[in-house]
């Protein structure tokens, strides 16, 4: 019963199309220059259209919609790097989210001209330690990027610092956090 109503749904909607095309092969003999111009700016009106649309989107994705340190404390892990997201957009960077479990030790990637950044986030109340510094050096080889960093909204271990000082990670605790706000 389903295959007889499909195929009978099928000879309607060609039955239609069939009278669709003779009312319309009809009004361009009968109004072919009026339908025409209005062909023409119909599609000048939808170009337009979409150029303002592109406009818009570009104005609206560089929009700041920065949130204070004292909001950011209260961000979840996933909204913390949702935040670090929209941040690197804005400062240029083609960001790439990895996977919230199995990450090999990067949450985000940066790119930007061809340089690639393993960026491990950590949004915490106490200090981070050495592991978020091996976390991003593991994400930085696994991803195959040029440079790692951590990000926090609190303070690194000594430990932590000394660590990335030899390995080169970059790191961004609350204050440079606050400053690139």
């Amino acid at each position: 019963m389903y295959r007889a109503m499909r195929r009978h749904a099928k000879r309607i909607s060609k039955t239609n199309w069939l009278i669709i095309g003779i009312f319309l092969i009809a009004l361009l003999d009968t109004y072919g220059d009026y339908i025409l111009m209005l062909v023409i700016y119909t599609a000048m009106l939808w170009f337009s259209y979409q150029i303002l649309k592109l406009l818009f989107v570009k104005r609206q994705r560089t929009k700041p919609n920065y949130l204070s340190i004292e909001e950011i404390d209260k961000l979840g892990g996933v909204q913390f790097e949702d935040f670090l997201e929209q941040l690197f957009t804005i400062k240029g960077y083609k960001v790439e989210r990895t996977p919230v479990t199995g990450d090999f030790g990067a949450d985000l990637i940066l790119n930007r001209q061809g340089e690639k950044i393993a960026v491990q986030a950590k949004c915490y109340s106490n200090s981070v330690g050495v592991d978020a510094v091996q976390q991003a050096l593991s994400g930085k080889a696994y991803y195959k990027c040029r440079h790692a960093m951590v990000i926090t909204n609190s303070k690194f271990t000594r430990n932590a610092l000394e660590f990335a000082n030899t390995t080169k990670v970059e790191l961004w605790d609350r204050e440079r956090l606050q400053k690139e706000i």
